[in-house]
């Protein structure tokens, strides 16, 4: 009796058994005994044919819990026949995963499972499987626990990394195609200032001396309340940012002509930068604040820029203004100042900005392209907002960068609006 079979299955062991011993005794034979060797075969296919069609409840629970029945990695090994040095083996010390997280990983390249798998090696953990952006459906998308350690942090063998330092993500690893990504986990944040010790800092530092208000000199007269006020509302901490909270108009409107001017002064001292100096500077609007806007006007930084076009239009012509707005869709990100050109976008489309949006539904990348195609919709009246949610499940069609889907969904999109 062959343990290795089941009681019900031992007359397909008994076949088997006498197939390989009539295969031994051909080895050095002179004798032909391939065509016994082929009826037993026939014998056993039909036999194991009979036995399986007929098993007993018991019978088939016995066989699910056979100790050498075949596992979900033996049934991934068949259909994704990738070298078997890419699998975790026991004792290997990585750490267990999941019969779901072996099956998506088999669709990884090799290269990236390399790498994973060197990770989970070396003790790093995968925390997230979750697919979704930035890879496309075709792809897939995985999070470790911490970063890379087990290779540089830079393209190469097939590798691509780019430096995310986002609040979702450090970095990224993924392949030429773009379709599977290995993310690291963001960085901590940083901690938080101390404001108090960065105002003393900055009031016991030493003024320009153009700057009559706040000389070093011992005749100098103190800045005034609206002076202070202002220069208060210029420490710039993390929720004032987060925030968009400008400098303080009120300290402008309320100021004197003197107090005026060493505000005025303030902000000339250093580089327009942020909307912020650009709004308190068109409030001011002498001469001086209006040439330091129009050179602003000119800024390659497309926030400046564009500030200058909201806060003093008439320091702008619609041809600068136009320019500036179709280089900005198409080269910003939603995370360098693409969110503020389309919210002047949704108040200000001539027909070049309109055709830079068409372009870029095409050519951008995947979630540029979405938001894109939602003001589309919304310019020409399909939408109630720029981003219309209600319609989300349309714009997802923009999210991908397979050229078929999205040629396809720009061609709903054309027949949405035309």
């Amino acid at each position: 009796m062959n343990p290795n079979f089941l009681d019900f299955e031992q007359p397909i062991a008994e076949l088997e058994a006498k197939i390989t011993e009539l295969r031994h005794a051909s080895h050095g034979s002179a004798f032909h005994i391939e065509e016994d060797i082929a009826k037993l075969r026939e014998k056993l296919k039909s036999r194991t044919a009979e036995i399986f069609k007929a098993l007993t409840p018991w019978q088939v629970t016995q066989l699910a819990r056979h100790p050498q029945r075949p596992y979900t990695e033996d049934y991934i090994a068949a259909m994704w026949p990738f070298s078997s040095h890419l699998l975790p083996t026991h004792g290997s010390q990585v750490p267990h995963l999941s019969a779901e997280q072996i099956r998506r990983l088999a669709t990884f390249p090799d290269v990236l499972r390399e790498l994973v798998f060197g990770e989970l090696a070396a003790g790093n953990q995968i925390i997230e499987m979750s697919g979704g952006f930035p890879a496309p459906p075709a792809g897939d998308l995985l999070k470790l626990a911490r970063r890379v350690t087990t290779r540089v942090r830079a393209s190469g063998d097939g590798v691509y990394f780019r430096e995310r330092n986002s609040s979702l993500w450090s970095g990224e690893f993924t392949d030429e195609q773009r379709f599977f990504f290995v993310m690291e986990p963001p960085d901590p944040p940083p901690e938080e200032p101390d404001m108090d010790s960065i105002r003393a800092r900055a009031g016991a530092a030493t003024q320009p001396a153009s700057l009559p208000a706040i000389a070093t000199s011992a005749s100098a007269e103190a800045p005034s309340s609206a002076v202070e006020r202002f220069r208060a509302s210029m420490a710039m901490d993390f929720e004032k940012w987060h925030d968009g909270i400008g400098y303080s108009v009120e300290a402008i409107t309320h100021a004197t002509p003197a107090e005026r001017a060493q505000i005025e002064s303030l902000l000339l001292s250093r580089a327009i930068s942020d909307w912020r100096d650009v709004e308190a500077l068109a409030l001011l609007n002498t001469p001086d604040a209006r040439e330091a806007l129009r050179h602003a006007s000119q800024s390659t930084d497309c926030v400046v820029a564009l500030a200058v076009a909201e806060h003093a239009p008439d320091l702008v012509s619609e041809e600068l203004r136009i320019a500036t707005l179709v280089a900005a869709l198409e080269r910003e990100g939603m995370d360098s100042g693409l969110s503020q050109v389309l919210d002047q976008v949704a108040v200000f489309h001539p027909p070049p900005v309109v055709d830079a949006l068409f372009r870029g539904v095409i050519e951008r990348n995947g979630a540029t392209a979405m938001h894109f195609a939602a003001m589309l919709l919304f310019i020409h009246g399909q939408a109630t907002t720029s981003f219309d949610w209600d319609q989300r499940p349309f714009l997802l069609q923009f999210h991908t960068e397979d050229t078929v889907e999205r040629a396809t969904a720009f061609g709903a999109l054309r027949a949405k609006i035309m």
